[in-house]
């Protein structure tokens, strides 16, 4: 039958959560600069405001789902990206679930299942105040209801 994933689209073939501009944050590395979003016709995207800075996203992770995919667009395909299982009741980011590029492909992770604590952390690691991210994805499943 048919099933609905509350804060995602899951009207696709598979059901993700969109991990816009807005949903980053910047690390301590750098001096307190801000991120930017580029607006231009022809160069848009989230930018740091110092090459030490990395950008982080943090996605809740909606009850009755797993969380098996991450996939993230940049300017710079080269760049890191690092996910972790974070929880809302614990100190630290511990060891990445999964490890990829900012190259658009689905970066596959530990198949996570939501918690009532956790959610996923994931970290651009950009090199040149001029590279950009677009956004991303986190793939679902649906866990079997008992």
């Amino acid at each position: 039958g048919a099933y609905s994933i509350i804060g995602s689209d899951s009207t696709y073939a598979e059901p993700f959560i969109k991990i816009l501009p807005r949903d980053f944050m910047i690390n301590d590395d750098g001096g307190n600069e801000a991120l930017e979003f580029k607006d231009g016709t022809s160069s848009s995207g989230l930018t740091v405001g110092a090459t030490s800075q990395e950008m982080l996203a943090t996605v809740n992770i909606p009850y009755g789902t797993t969380a098996t995919h991450v996939t993230a667009w940049g300017s710079s395909a080269a760049r890191t990206v690092e996910v972790y299982e974070c929880g809302v009741d614990t100190n630290g980011i511990g060891s990445a679930i999964g490890t990829g590029t900012l190259n658009g492909s689905p970066i596959s992770i530990t198949s996570t299942a939501a918690t009532s604590t956790n959610y996923l952390l994931i970290l651009v690691k950009v090199t040149l105040t001029s590279q950009r991210i677009y956004g991303g994805q986190v793939t679902l499943t649906q866990n079997a209801i008992t």
